[in-house]
């Protein structure tokens, strides 16, 4: 059961938004149909931009912004989203002309800025790297995930029990408002707690090129995201992940003088986890 928010995390609930902006349906629809994943995704996007923009103008203070976008949003700005042609306008770029627009060279007529084509064609992507300038949270939420009754319409889905959304919705709004929803229960002081992981782009691919990540874990409960150097970390001989002297160094090197900056002593203890195939870490 969720007991409410108030009774989990001993802070009041706003009875209202402190503003609330609706994006227009009808642009919306016809933004979301361009042929075009990088236009369609950037138009979208914009639309809720100009919105958040003038909620970060006001004189209010806001915490977290709540993005809802409808489920035609979510299907038709992702990755693997694809129009059917009697769906969509416009055009769909051939794989040549992406890779010239992708380059920075432009139409005859100069219709488009290239620089729609660096950007993420999946809109959740796309809005948190854009909406960083504004340096306010934001959460999205799918129209659909806020059903209380039955099914409604061909583009509505099975959900979990209303309790289980309660509670995902209510840790996260109340993490990106400033607040510690959970600390490790075994952190002890001057201790910290180093996750590595690792990801590579391609997994179908060869290339032993990978990205590494760490986060530090305090006994105070904070979290402090540490991103790595790509590198050829990946080895296809035994299936692991490893970096180099020097690059693991660096990365030790920073993790000692954050934790000093923050906290003003030095680390007794350090803890390394890691993780082989993806982003959640195991100990090791």
């Amino acid at each position: 059961m969720f007991p409410g928010f108030e009774a989990t995390f001993a802070c009041r609930w706003p009875s209202k938004a402190t503003k609330c902006f609706v994006v227009d349906d009808i642009a919306l629809e016809t933004e979301s149909r361009n042929l075009d994943p990088n236009k369609r995704a950037f138009a979208v996007v914009d639309r809720y931009l100009s919105e958040i923009e003038r909620i970060q103008q006001g004189d209010e203070r806001v915490d977290v912004i709540v993005c809802v976008i409808s489920d035609l949003v979510y299907v038709r700005c992702r990755p693997l989203s694809r129009l059917a042609p009697n769906e969509g306008i416009g055009q769909r770029p051939t794989p040549r002309m992406r890779r010239e627009r992708e380059a920075g060279q432009r139409d005859l007529w100069n219709s488009f800025d290239p620089r729609i084509y660096q950007l993420s064609v999946d809109f959740r992507r796309q809005i948190k790297a854009r909406c960083m300038r504004f340096e306010i949270p934001i959460q999205i939420v799918r129209e659909s995930t806020l059903r209380i009754g039955e099914p409604v319409g061909t583009m509505d889905r099975d959900l979990t029990a209303l309790s289980g959304r309660a509670w995902n919705l209510a840790v996260a709004l109340y993490y990106k408002a400033g607040g510690k929803p959970w600390r490790l229960k075994t952190a002890r002081e001057g201790v910290c707690y180093i996750g590595l992981a690792y990801r590579r782009k391609d997994t179908t691919s060869t290339s032993p090129i990978a990205a590494c990540a760490a986060q530090m874990f305090l006994d105070s409960g904070d979290g402090i995201v540490f991103m790595g150097k790509y590198g050829p970390w990946y080895s296809h001989r035994d299936n692991a992940f490893h970096l180099d002297k020097q690059s693991a160094r660096e990365l030790l090197e920073g993790t000692l003088k954050t934790y000093y900056d923050l906290e003003g002593h030095p680390l007794k203890e350090i803890t390394a986890v890691r993780t082989l195939k993806g982003w959640s870490p195991v100990s090791i």
